[in-house]
């Protein structure tokens, strides 16, 4: 139904795919937009900002739903929860932190690595997160306490690609060594 885009203008947009029409204005942020996630349901989308924010967009209206959510460095990735209640981020400062998006309140963390966190990705079932790093590792989480789960996936670059499997057994990876 909708494809949401980010841009080198420091905006994102939410284009309808059967007309290829905008439908909402310019999601603004302060710098460039390094991640974009909708909510499951579709009405939502955030946007993780180098300006340190995370923006959390109707799509219906275009506008916030709250101020941008605050992250020590600039917010490198957004990750709806499956059940769309809880939204996932990470940031340069190295925290993972999970926010309540009715309220856009913090609801765990930060939880703190070695290195920035550039992206992350919630399992099918919502028990799990998984992120990648600039320290070379992707990591997997508890998606409720924020525990580490298990040893860090080693690279010889920084992860810059993470997914799960659709049945969440299985994850990938992405680096720049190649791997």
């Amino acid at each position: 139904r909708y494809l949401a885009t980010e841009s080198d203008d420091r905006t994102a947009r939410v284009w309808a795919i059967a007309t290829g029409q905008a439908i909402t204005p310019p999601l603004k942020h302060n710098w460039l937009i390094y991640d974009i996630d909708f909510s499951p349901d579709g009405s939502l989308v955030a946007t993780a900002s180098g300006d340190a924010t995370v923006g959390v967009w109707s799509v219906a209206t275009g506008l916030p739903l709250y101020d941008g959510l605050r992250h020590g460095d600039q917010a490198q990735g957004v990750a709806f929860s499956p059940d769309g209640v809880s939204l996932a981020t990470t940031s340069d400062d190295a925290k993972l932190r999970l926010w309540d998006v009715a309220t856009g309140t913090l609801i765990a963390g930060p939880a703190a690595y070695e290195a920035g966190l550039v992206r992350v990705r919630y399992s099918p079932d919502g028990m799990l997160l998984l992120t990648g790093s600039s320290a070379s590792t992707a990591q997997m989480w508890n998606a409720k306490t924020l525990q580490r789960v298990g040893r860090p996936l080693p690279h010889l670059d920084p992860v810059q690609g993470i997914d799960f499997s659709v049945d969440g057994s299985t994850v990938a990876t992405a680096s720049g060594d190649g791997s």
